[in-house]
């Protein structure tokens, strides 16, 4: 295909751009070189206060729009014709969405490679113009929409900005009849020389505009994601480095089936950003594109009609989310498939997808292994098998496909309940042996019935309590835990269940700190009298703690391997969870070292035990309790 414009997404971005190039001489801009409002509305045929811009029929848009690229011309011309002070000033009235530095670099850019620059720019510019919307409600105290559609029709835009700003910001970004461009750029629609590099100059004259409003204003920035070592553990590794293969990627590219010829450059280009260690650009340039080679296979593998290859101006695009859900025939197979999950979708995961796309994620932040990670990803997803055939036979593709197909994910709500439970069934009987100090008096309390009735319960009165739990784990590892396709209400109870168990972690380690605490200051000899009968009864409880929280640990695995059962009925399952939920996210407070409120922690679980045996009482088939967990 020539273009993945739509017939009229084409008119709109290129060849309205084309035929305004020379503009009609008025600049629409003040003497600082930010844009004149009411020169712009009076071009605009003026703008009523009831206007609804998505109302409008398409002929209205073909006319604005040509109006607007007329602005943006102007602005560039003028632009280029500024000196270095004047463009020093506009630049300082950007710093509400982005630092000088970052003006000078998308300049440059848009300068040195028009064709690809000015797209890369652009990504930028359209994520930090949203995120920084977005700072301006919460000053409001308003709660953010998530589609910048939506963030540009609220009152609070409106009331800040006036009509006239909104409308334009509407026409360029937020109206699937406009530009459009935060969709159609992101979602990778338009190739190199489809995009006009004015744009950039535009974009810079209206971040500065707006910027004059809100100059005596003191904008909150929100903290952007920055943790992404936490995945290191996870993902680093699975792939080969690609930073010594110069010649192996740029060959794998030029041969894909499914990377169209004029977006070839593109993946270069984001190659050369990672070899030079501009990792943020790099993943910016390539996401766009990754998704659009899915989508490419994905309606060459469901024989969709053309029409799905394209952005269009009264239809939904197909993106990701459609790409990835469930299909006659999958895109990709299974192990790569859970990796664009991780990546992209799973709430534990990097979700780079939407961070990226909606300014969320500090660029610097993101280090060498992640990007190395995606692109390798990307590369998979270029040399999807074509009629049963790899056209790539090269040692780097091998070993590509090879990473993939042994994929299991990391992210998915499933993996991750699966994986956390086993790591704590494993390490309990090490964690929950806190010996209390040689000297300590013993100090008798009367035991909790019901604590003792759901370990009988749970346990079916067997006193080897560590070798259970021992044989659970190992039974637990043998079973792959169910990934691809879940039903809502499994995913849903299955997030649930990794809430509970994430607070019995903290629980514990509340517990383990405070036993390590306490042993060391009585050993030390240094607690009062007050201090030492605390100390006393904390000894005294923590077997009864231990006991609830291991009960609250095997029931969840027994939900944990039971979903599919408990979805049926989730109603009844999701009681007993958001019983266990709310009573182990107490413990966690009240087992602090510095609480003491270990009466309190116990009574607490005690009336959830209470509450878990009438329940299994009830519904034990439901976990296959009946059978005293001889299936595990």
């Amino acid at each position: 295909m020539e273009t993945y414009l739509s017939e009229y997404v084409h008119q709109v971005i290129v060849r309205n751009a084309e035929n305004n190039a020379k503009h009609n001489g008025n600049t629409y801009l003040t003497s600082l070189l930010t844009y004149d409002w009411q020169e712009i509305e009076k071009e605009l045929g003026g703008i009523s206060d009831d206007l609804n811009v998505l109302d409008q029929p398409e002929v209205w848009y073909l006319t604005q729009t040509r109006v607007v690229w007329d602005v943006v011309h102007s602005a560039a011309a003028a632009f280029t014709a500024s000196t270095s002070h004047e463009r020093d000033n506009l630049s300082q009235l950007c710093d509400w969405v982005c630092c000088q530095r970052d003006v000078t670099e998308y300049l440059s850019w848009a300068n040195r490679e028009p064709e690809v620059g000015s797209l890369l720019a652009t990504l930028h510019m359209t994520a930090a113009l949203e995120r920084a919307l977005g700072n301006i409600l919460l000053m409001k105290n308003q709660p953010v929409p998530f589609l910048l559609r939506d963030l540009l029709q609220t009152e609070q835009l409106k009331l800040m900005f006036n009509k006239v700003p909104i409308v334009f910001m509407q026409l360029i970004l937020g109206s699937p009849k406009g530009f459009n461009l935060r969709n159609v750029l992101w979602h990778g629609f338009v190739t190199p020389g489809e995009l006009s590099p004015d744009i950039v100059v535009g974009l810079i004259v209206l971040f500065a505009s707006l910027g004059q409003e809100l100059q005596y204003q003191k904008i909150p920035k929100r903290p952007q994601f920055h943790l992404f070592e936490k995945f290191h553990s996870e993902l680093k590794g699975v792939f080969p480095d690609l930073t010594t293969q110069s010649e192996e990627v740029p060959a794998i590219v030029d041969i894909s089936l499914y990377i169209p010829d004029k977006s070839r450059v593109l993946w270069i280009q984001a190659f050369e950003l990672f070899r030079n260690r501009l990792y943020g650009d790099s993943l910016v340039l390539l996401m766009p594109q990754l998704e659009h080679c899915l989508r490419m296979i994905y309606c060459q593998v469901n024989d969709c009609p053309g029409r799905l290859l394209t952005a269009e101006s009264t239809s939904l695009y197909t993106t990701l989310d459609e790409i990835l859900a469930p299909a006659q025939y999958p895109v990709v197979k299974e192990g790569l498939l859970m990796m664009l999950l991780d990546l992209t979708s799973s709430l534990t995961g990097p979700r780079l997808r939407d961070r990226l796309s909606h300014g969320e994620c500090d660029l610097s932040s993101l280090p060498q292994w992640l990007v190395n990670h995606v692109f390798c990803v990307a590369l998979c997803v270029s040399h999807q098998q074509k009629d049963g055939v790899h056209k790539c036979s090269s040692v780097l593709c091998s070993e590509l496909q090879t990473a993939s197909s042994c994929y299991r994910s990391r992210f998915h709500v499933m993996a991750s309940l699966f994986g956390r439970i086993g790591n704590l069934l494993d390490n309990w009987v090490e964690w929950q042996h806190c010996p209390p100090p040689s000297d300590l008096p013993e100090t008798s309390l009367d035991s909790c019935p019901h604590i003792a009735t759901w370990a009988e319960l749970m346990f079916h009165g067997d006193e080897r309590v560590v070798e259970r739990v021992k044989t659970v784990s190992f039974h637990l590892r043998q079973q792959e835990p169910p990934i691809l396709y879940r039903p809502r209400a499994e995913l849903e109870l299955a997030t649930a269940l990794l809430g509970v168990v994430d607070s019995v972690v903290q629980t514990v380690d509340k517990l383990r700190h405070a036993a390590a605490y306490r042993h060391q200051m009585w050993s030390a000899r240094t607690l009062r009298s007050r201090a030492r009968m605390t100390c006393h009864r904390m000894w005294a409880l923590l077997p009864e703690l231990w006991t609830g929280l291991l009960c609250i640990l095997m029931i969840t695995t027994r939900c944990y391997q039971s979903l599919p059962l408990l979805a049926q009925h989730a109603q009844v399952a999701h009681r007993l969870v958001k019983a266990m939920s709310k009573t182990v996210g107490n413990t966690v407070t009240l087992c602090d070292v510095d609480k003491n409120r270990w009466n309190e922690a116990r009574s607490l679980l005690s009336t959830l035990a209470y509450f878990a045996v009438d329940w299994i009482s009830k519904h034990s088939s439901l976990l296959g309790l009946d059978k005293h967990f001889n299936a595990m």
